[in-house]
């Protein structure tokens, strides 16, 4: 059965993507939060909090909500749905990059057995050469498939955030097909999202403190037009405009 079209009334407000944080009256304390939680990414805790907040944002995002930065509250559940997104993440990863850290294992081996030598040493030179340029291959191949997965990975989020199912992991046509039914709106959303991470670099000049709170802001600026995307989606706009 052929996916329907996006009939979703009126367009996402991408200029709005950028500051409709700062319209929520706690705004400044919203992102001081997020930018701990951020600092604190490197504990792990941060990672999964930002994750959940970031699940609950697209989903009010989704439902229209005139303010849908969430509250810094419940943090129990904040870090329960981080969890499932990390593990979503980390699932993808794996899936992806696994198969590649083996092979390049493999030809590590092989590079280490051709330079070792014997008798032979100039086939050995040959084949070290070529277990070498494997691996370089395996690189640039590791490159396009990190850049693929950065595409992909906002629409599994999406469908996580209005789901909250972990076997979006499995669901790669819906997946691909949530992407393809907004095509448009989703590489713009996209666009967006990196506008606002190059903005964020310039928290440097706060001493290096304001990046934190500013790199928070760009995840928010990513789950904001996710969210209306999901909420005019003729497929997951239903569930996305009911979902708690």
């Amino acid at each position: 059965m052929a996916s329907p079209a996006n009939p979703g009334p009126g367009k996402v407000d991408f200029g709005k993507a950028l500051g409709f944080v700062f319209e929520d009256p706690d705004w400044l304390k919203k992102m001081l939060l997020g930018g701990l939680c951020a600092l604190l990414s490197v504990m792990f805790i941060g990672t999964f909090l930002i994750g959940g907040y970031f699940l609950r944002l697209v989903r009010r995002a989704a439902r229209g909500e005139a303010r849908p930065l969430p509250e810094w509250e419940d943090w129990g559940g904040l870090l329960v749905e981080g969890l499932l997104a990390f593990g979503v993440y980390l699932a993808h990863m794996l899936a992806v990059m696994l198969p590649l850290f083996v092979a390049g294992g493999c030809l590590l081996g092989l590079a280490a057995a051709g330079a070792g030598g014997g008798e032979d040493r100039h086939g050995a030179e040959v084949f070290g050469a070529m277990a070498g340029l494997g691996i370089v291959a395996l690189y640039g191949v590791l490159i396009v498939l990190s850049m693929a997965l950065g595409l992909y990975m906002p629409a599994v989020l999406a469908r996580l955030a209005i789901l909250r199912r972990f076997g979006v992991v499995m669901e790669v046509r819906e997946n691909f097909g949530f992407i393809k039914r907004n095509l448009g709106e989703y590489l713009l959303s996209l666009a967006v999202f990196l506008v606002a991470s190059i903005i964020s670099q310039f928290g440097v000049i706060l001493l290096c403190i304001g990046i934190f709170p500013l790199s928070f802001w760009a995840y928010c600026v990513l789950a904001y037009p996710l969210g209306q995307i999901a909420g005019r989606d003729p497929v997951l706009g239903p569930a996305a405009r009911t979902a708690g």
